[in-house]
């Protein structure tokens, strides 16, 4: 089946590309999660941050 054989293709780049960066952060060492903590506190001032483009969005969508 091709579309077996496209998928696997996909998924093996995509492993190999995270097997590498993995790689390249532990060499360089930097912290592979980019530093991401998350807490409470992190949510709720993300929360804050995206709430007005999303009610926008909602906005929009809804008037259309």
């Amino acid at each position: 089946m091709m579309l077996d054989s496209v998928i696997w293709d996909n998924t093996g780049i995509y492993c190999g590309m995270a097997v590498a960066g993995r790689f390249i952060c532990e060499v360089a060492g930097i912290d592979y999660t980019g530093g991401f903590n998350a807490s409470l506190d992190t949510v709720i001032a993300g929360l804050g941050y995206a709430s007005p483009p999303i009610m926008a969005l909602l906005f929009i969508l809804d008037v259309s």
